[in-house]
Protein backbone atom coordinates (compact mmCIF):
# COMPACT_ATOMS: atom_id res chain seq x y z
CA UNK A 1 0.00 0.00 0.00
CA UNK A 2 1.26 3.08 -1.06
CA UNK A 3 1.42 6.56 1.38
CA UNK A 4 1.16 9.72 0.34
CA UNK A 5 4.18 11.80 1.62
CA UNK A 6 1.46 14.06 3.15
CA UNK A 7 0.33 10.48 5.09
CA UNK A 8 3.67 9.87 6.11
CA UNK A 9 4.46 13.38 7.56
CA UNK A 10 1.35 12.90 9.66
CA UNK A 11 2.57 9.71 10.92
CA UNK A 12 6.35 10.80 12.10
CA UNK A 13 4.07 13.64 13.74
CA UNK A 14 1.84 11.01 15.66
CA UNK A 15 4.54 9.03 16.69
CA UNK A 16 6.21 12.14 18.68
CA UNK A 17 3.34 12.72 20.17
CA UNK A 18 3.16 9.29 22.16
CA UNK A 19 6.55 10.61 23.22
CA UNK A 20 6.54 14.16 24.58
CA UNK A 21 5.35 14.85 28.09
CA UNK A 22 3.44 17.77 27.24
CA UNK A 23 0.19 17.74 29.18
CA UNK A 24 -2.59 17.96 26.60
CA UNK A 25 -6.09 16.29 27.49
CA UNK A 26 -6.67 12.69 25.59
CA UNK A 27 -9.87 14.42 23.86
CA UNK A 28 -7.44 17.56 22.31
CA UNK A 29 -5.05 15.26 21.81
CA UNK A 30 -6.96 12.79 19.50
CA UNK A 31 -9.14 15.33 18.26
CA UNK A 32 -5.90 17.16 16.73
CA UNK A 33 -4.27 13.60 15.54
CA UNK A 34 -7.87 12.88 12.90
CA UNK A 35 -8.00 16.66 12.38
CA UNK A 36 -3.95 16.24 10.79
CA UNK A 37 -4.94 12.94 9.21
CA UNK A 38 -7.75 14.51 7.67
CA UNK A 39 -6.52 17.50 6.30
CA UNK A 40 -2.59 17.99 6.72
CA UNK A 41 -2.16 21.54 4.98
CA UNK A 42 -5.43 23.13 6.88
CA UNK A 43 -3.88 22.14 10.14
CA UNK A 44 -0.46 23.56 9.46
CA UNK A 45 0.75 22.66 13.11
CA UNK A 46 2.97 20.09 14.29
CA UNK A 47 1.29 19.47 17.02
CA UNK A 48 -1.31 21.38 19.78
CA UNK A 49 0.04 24.74 21.90
CA UNK A 50 1.32 23.72 24.98
CA UNK A 51 -0.28 24.83 27.77
CA UNK A 52 2.66 27.29 28.30
CA UNK A 53 2.37 28.71 24.76
CA UNK A 54 -1.32 29.24 25.90
CA UNK A 55 -0.61 31.42 28.63
CA UNK A 56 1.92 33.80 26.61
CA UNK A 57 -0.51 33.99 23.68
CA UNK A 58 -3.11 35.16 26.65
CA UNK A 59 -0.83 37.59 28.91
CA UNK A 60 -3.13 40.35 27.72
CA UNK A 61 -6.18 39.19 28.94
CA UNK A 62 -6.65 39.61 33.00
CA UNK A 63 -8.90 39.00 35.47
CA UNK A 64 -8.15 42.74 37.06
CA UNK A 65 -10.45 45.32 37.52
CA UNK A 66 -10.60 46.52 33.59
CA UNK A 67 -13.15 47.37 31.01
CA UNK A 68 -15.10 44.30 29.17
CA UNK A 69 -12.55 43.11 26.37
CA UNK A 70 -13.57 41.85 23.04
CA UNK A 71 -11.96 39.49 22.28
CA UNK A 72 -10.74 36.86 18.96
CA UNK A 73 -9.23 34.28 18.36
CA UNK A 74 -7.69 33.04 15.12
CA UNK A 75 -7.17 29.30 14.20
CA UNK A 76 -8.90 27.90 17.41
CA UNK A 77 -8.72 24.15 16.34
CA UNK A 78 -9.14 21.18 19.30
CA UNK A 79 -9.47 24.57 21.32
CA UNK A 80 -6.47 25.04 23.84
CA UNK A 81 -5.72 28.47 23.60
CA UNK A 82 -9.66 29.00 23.92
CA UNK A 83 -10.06 27.12 27.25
CA UNK A 84 -7.10 29.35 28.60
CA UNK A 85 -9.02 32.69 27.22
CA UNK A 86 -11.87 31.65 28.92
CA UNK A 87 -10.26 31.31 31.79
CA UNK A 88 -8.47 34.34 32.29
CA UNK A 89 -11.87 36.43 30.86
CA UNK A 90 -14.54 38.48 32.97
CA UNK A 91 -18.13 37.66 33.02
CA UNK A 92 -18.66 41.06 30.47
CA UNK A 93 -15.82 39.95 28.25
CA UNK A 94 -16.93 38.61 24.58
CA UNK A 95 -14.84 36.14 22.67
CA UNK A 96 -15.46 35.39 19.53
CA UNK A 97 -13.48 32.31 17.94
CA UNK A 98 -12.60 31.87 14.01
CA UNK A 99 -11.86 28.27 12.94
CA UNK A 100 -11.88 26.85 9.08
CA UNK A 101 -12.09 23.08 9.94
CA UNK A 102 -16.00 22.40 10.21
CA UNK A 103 -15.28 18.95 12.33
CA UNK A 104 -13.11 21.39 14.53
CA UNK A 105 -15.93 23.92 14.84
CA UNK A 106 -18.45 20.97 16.13
CA UNK A 107 -15.98 20.45 18.74
CA UNK A 108 -15.35 23.60 20.34
CA UNK A 109 -19.19 24.17 20.28
CA UNK A 110 -19.57 20.97 22.36
CA UNK A 111 -16.48 22.28 24.63
CA UNK A 112 -17.83 25.73 25.13
CA UNK A 113 -21.29 26.22 23.58
CA UNK A 114 -22.75 26.78 27.41
CA UNK A 115 -20.57 29.85 27.81
CA UNK A 116 -23.03 32.55 26.47
CA UNK A 117 -20.23 35.40 25.76
CA UNK A 118 -18.01 33.25 23.66
CA UNK A 119 -19.00 32.06 20.04
CA UNK A 120 -17.85 30.46 17.77
CA UNK A 121 -17.58 31.08 13.73
CA UNK A 122 -16.64 28.12 11.40
CA UNK A 123 -15.30 30.54 8.64
CA UNK A 124 -11.86 32.28 6.89
CA UNK A 125 -10.99 35.39 9.15
CA UNK A 126 -10.48 36.92 5.39
CA UNK A 127 -14.35 36.68 5.15
CA UNK A 128 -15.40 37.83 8.98
CA UNK A 129 -17.24 41.02 9.20
CA UNK A 130 -17.37 41.63 12.95
CA UNK A 131 -20.12 44.66 13.91
CA UNK A 132 -17.32 45.57 16.51
CA UNK A 133 -13.61 45.67 16.51
CA UNK A 134 -11.50 44.51 19.31
CA UNK A 135 -9.42 44.84 22.19
CA UNK A 136 -7.25 41.94 21.84
CA UNK A 137 -6.80 39.48 19.01
CA UNK A 138 -4.76 36.36 19.31
CA UNK A 139 -3.50 34.15 16.35
CA UNK A 140 -2.38 30.97 16.07
CA UNK A 141 -2.70 30.55 12.31
CA UNK A 142 0.31 29.13 10.48
CA UNK A 143 1.71 32.02 8.65
CA UNK A 144 4.49 29.72 7.50
CA UNK A 145 2.37 27.29 5.71
CA UNK A 146 -0.19 30.50 4.55
CA UNK A 147 0.75 31.97 0.57
CA UNK A 148 2.31 35.40 0.58
CA UNK A 149 -0.93 37.32 -0.61
CA UNK A 150 -3.27 35.48 2.10
CA UNK A 151 -0.30 36.31 4.67
CA UNK A 152 -0.81 40.15 3.64
CA UNK A 153 -4.43 39.88 3.42
CA UNK A 154 -4.93 38.25 7.00
CA UNK A 155 -2.30 41.08 8.00
CA UNK A 156 -4.55 43.68 6.54
CA UNK A 157 -7.41 41.98 8.69
CA UNK A 158 -6.48 42.17 11.51
CA UNK A 159 -4.80 45.58 11.50
CA UNK A 160 -8.57 46.85 10.03
CA UNK A 161 -10.92 45.10 13.01
CA UNK A 162 -8.42 45.66 16.23
CA UNK A 163 -9.44 49.16 18.09
CA UNK A 164 -6.73 51.86 18.17
CA UNK A 165 -4.57 50.51 21.19
CA UNK A 166 -5.33 47.07 20.62
CA UNK A 167 -2.90 44.07 21.26
CA UNK A 168 -2.18 41.39 18.61
CA UNK A 169 -0.46 37.89 19.62
CA UNK A 170 0.64 35.56 17.19
CA UNK A 171 2.70 31.92 17.15
CA UNK A 172 5.64 30.92 14.96
CA UNK A 173 7.71 27.87 15.41
CA UNK A 174 11.96 28.58 16.11
CA UNK A 175 14.01 26.89 13.30
CA UNK A 176 11.64 25.30 11.29
CA UNK A 177 10.84 27.96 9.01
CA UNK A 178 14.73 28.34 8.15
CA UNK A 179 14.27 24.51 7.75
CA UNK A 180 11.82 24.27 5.50
CA UNK A 181 13.27 27.48 3.47
CA UNK A 182 16.38 25.63 2.50
CA UNK A 183 14.35 22.82 0.82
CA UNK A 184 12.09 25.02 -1.47
CA UNK A 185 12.33 25.66 -4.77
CA UNK A 186 13.82 28.79 -6.39
CA UNK A 187 10.44 30.23 -7.07
CA UNK A 188 8.77 29.08 -3.82
CA UNK A 189 11.89 30.64 -2.16
CA UNK A 190 11.58 34.00 -3.78
CA UNK A 191 7.61 33.89 -2.23
CA UNK A 192 8.31 32.11 1.14
CA UNK A 193 11.00 35.78 1.50
CA UNK A 194 8.05 37.84 0.84
CA UNK A 195 5.47 36.73 3.02
CA UNK A 196 8.51 37.11 5.55
CA UNK A 197 9.16 40.56 4.83
CA UNK A 198 5.70 40.94 5.68
CA UNK A 199 5.71 40.15 8.69
CA UNK A 200 8.78 41.68 9.39
CA UNK A 201 7.57 44.27 8.67
CA UNK A 202 4.49 44.43 10.56
CA UNK A 203 6.39 43.43 13.63
CA UNK A 204 8.75 46.72 13.12
CA UNK A 205 5.96 48.87 13.07
CA UNK A 206 3.84 47.76 15.93
CA UNK A 207 5.85 44.92 18.07
CA UNK A 208 5.97 45.05 21.79
CA UNK A 209 7.92 42.06 22.16
CA UNK A 210 8.96 38.42 21.34
CA UNK A 211 9.61 35.49 23.49
CA UNK A 212 10.71 31.87 23.28
CA UNK A 213 8.35 29.39 24.60
CA UNK A 214 10.69 25.95 24.75
CA UNK A 215 8.07 24.06 26.61
CA UNK A 216 6.01 23.54 23.25
CA UNK A 217 6.51 20.54 20.15
CA UNK A 218 8.10 22.50 18.57
CA UNK A 219 9.23 25.04 20.39
CA UNK A 220 8.07 28.52 19.37
CA UNK A 221 8.23 31.94 18.88
CA UNK A 222 5.46 34.15 20.25
CA UNK A 223 4.93 37.64 19.00
CA UNK A 224 3.07 40.67 20.64
CA UNK A 225 2.11 43.39 18.53
CA UNK A 226 0.38 46.79 19.64
CA UNK A 227 -1.43 48.41 16.58
CA UNK A 228 -1.11 52.14 17.60
CA UNK A 229 -3.97 52.98 14.80
CA UNK A 230 -2.87 56.84 14.93
CA UNK A 231 0.39 56.34 13.40
CA UNK A 232 -1.48 53.89 10.96
CA UNK A 233 -4.12 56.84 9.79
CA UNK A 234 -0.52 59.39 9.68
CA UNK A 235 1.31 56.32 7.35
CA UNK A 236 -1.91 56.10 5.03
CA UNK A 237 -1.85 59.91 4.34
CA UNK A 238 1.37 59.80 3.24
CA UNK A 239 0.52 57.34 0.69
CA UNK A 240 -2.49 59.35 -0.57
Amino acid sequence: MKISSCKKLSLIVVLSLASTSMAWSQQTRLAWIKGVFRNPAKVGAIAPCSSYVADELTRYIMHEDRKPLRILEVGAGTGPITKEIIKKMNEDDHLDCIELDAVYCDQLEEKFGEHENVHIHCMSIIDFAPTEKYDVIVSTLPFNSLPPKLVQQVVDQYNEIIKPGGYITYIEYVVLGNVKRLVLSKEKKAAWDVKQQTLKEWFGRYGVERKIVWRNLPPSYVYYLKIDKVENEKEKSKTI
